[in-house]
């Protein structure tokens, strides 16, 4: 398998133990001038196509656009309004820190505010830009990119910092955006009316554009998990509007205009009533810990990096993906194909779109087949916790051989809930025995998946979850 993305890089960065200095909301990051300064410009670098590496690392700050000449530069800035303030600090709405982000500006020949600028400008020139930022205890959770990935990683250092190295390529962004001051919302506003099809033509657009922007969630576990997570698209607005691992679910926000402007200029674009379409294209990857998290509550048992790094191997029996799209300005979910490549840290998912018309990716696991998967790696893993003796010890019980469900028990006072994971949909029934005594306590028409029953738990109950035959599944206790 192929590398195509990466968490928390192997081994750590050297250590600079700096006494962080946080900046300021709206302020740009300088130059690293030290071996131990944070929150700085350690490299900034351009390669045109076809032309040789540059070190623009001098252009890579705002002191004064004009110095960079003819050169692209890099603006690095916190987002104004919420001061950082570390990990121990307030966060904001969604529970992420302010956010922060590397705007890829070019200025020769822009005109950037006159009365006569067209809706289309050329942007920065073609190539690949590679930064790298000294980012303090700002441990970002995940990458939201406008352009095209080529690189990222995230390295720890010993001291606790992070460092982030990200390489992209621009694309041809179409967006709508409030125009003049105060802002006129009326394009945006018709947009929305529309779903973002009907009559939803971009006011604002560039040839080649990048925008890359970083969000810390506040939750440390999370960002264990989370980092190394990216999501690259043409998108003129995207946020991730739900990540439930429980549930195994990624859903994201995305809108585009339907519509590019008259003068795009990019060729080979599909029209549709006589106007050329918003090429669209949205990308995400997903960690290694992140996919292990989720398979792990699809079990009901720890599933290991490793068992994740097989599962994802084939991983159409593992995820599916949907769109909302919306056609005539009427939304609805489809099942959307998806082009996988699982690699060494995660899995890189491209939904393969064609235009914007308020696609709304999500990415789904696909509980019944993701089981039947984990049944078999967890039986043949000698990880999985198979024994002579019919079990394994797994959440306080013994469950039975890994080739079939698997059940655990959580207990809470004179309650239990006893959960069951069905590779097929069956019928199970629950004994309890207790002084010597056993009874059928509860006969359950599980799913295929999990399923969770809450039974009366008093001290020193057994319980024992058998199938419709008779077989045991698990002895808890």
């Amino acid at each position: 398998m192929v590398l195509v993305g990466t968490g928390l890089a192997v081994g750590v960065g050297p250590a600079r133990a700096a006494t962080l200095s946080y900046p300021a909301p709206f302020s740009y990051f300088p130059v690293c001038s030290t071996a131990d300064q944070e929150f700085c410009i350690e490299k900034f670098e351009f390669t045109a196509t076809g032309g040789a590496k540059q070190d623009l690392t001098q252009f890579s700050h705002l002191g004064n656009p004009q110095t960079a000449g003819s050169n692209p530069y890099a603006e690095v800035s916190m987002a104004p309004g919420q001061a950082y303030t570390g990990p121990s600090g307030t966060p904001g709405q969604g529970n992420l820190f302010p956010s922060l982000s590397i705007n890829y500006q070019y200025i020769p020949g822009v005109s950037w505010s006159t009365p006569t600028r067209p809706k289309t400008l050329d942007g920065i020139p073609d190539g690949s830009y590679r930064t790298v930022l000294r980012m303090g205890d700002y441990d970002p959770s995940y990458l939201f990119l406008t352009g095209k990935y080529e690189a990222y990683t995230v390295t720890k250092g010993s001291d606790g910092y992070f460092t982030v190295d990200l390489t992209v390529k621009p694309t041809p962004v179409a967006t709508v955006v409030g125009m003049g001051s105060p802002p006129d919302m009326s394009a945006i506003n018709a947009c929305e009316v529309g779903n973002w099809v009907t009559n939803c033509e971009s006011n604002s657009a560039f040839r080649r554009y990048a925008l890359a922007s970083f969000s810390m969630s506040s939750d440390s576990a999370q960002r264990d998990l989370m980092r190394g997570t990216w999501i690259s698209t043409s998108a003129s607005t995207f946020s991730l509007g739900r990540v439930d691992l429980a549930a195994g679910i990624f859903d994201v926000t995305a809108k585009g205009p339907h519509y590019v402007p008259t003068d795009f200029g990019i060729p080979g674009l599909t029209t549709e009533n006589g106007r050329e379409l918003n090429p669209a294209f949205f990308e995400m990857f997903v960690t290694l810990p992140a996919v292990a998290k989720m398979l792990s509550q699809l079990a009901g048992r720890e599933v290991s990096l490793d068992l994740a790094k097989q599962a994802i191997a084939d991983p159409s029996k593992i995820f599916e993906g949907t769109i909302d799209e919306a056609v005539a300005g009427r939304v609805t979910e489809k099942t959307q194909q998806l082009t996988m490549t699982p690699g060494d840290s995660g899995l890189r998912v491209n939904f393969n779109l064609t235009h914007f018309s308020a696609p709304n990716p999500t990415l789904k696991v696909r509980s019944s087949s993701a089981l039947q998967t984990l049944t078999v790696l967890l039986s043949s893993s000698s990880g999985g916790g198979t024994s002579t003796g019919g079990g394994s010890k797994v959440g306080g019980g013994t469950t039975g051989a890994a080739t079939g469900p698997v059940a655990t028990i959580a207990k809470k006072g004179s309650k239990a809930t006893i959960r069951v994971t069905m590779a097929k949909a069956g019928t199970i029934k629950i004994y309890r025995k207790l002084k010597g005594k056993t009874t059928l306590v509860k006969t359950v028409k599980a799913k295929a998946g999990a399923n969770s029953t809450t039974v009366t738990f008093s001290k020193g109950a057994v319980f024992t979850v058998r199938s419709s035959t008779g077989k045991i599944i698990a002895t808890l206790k």
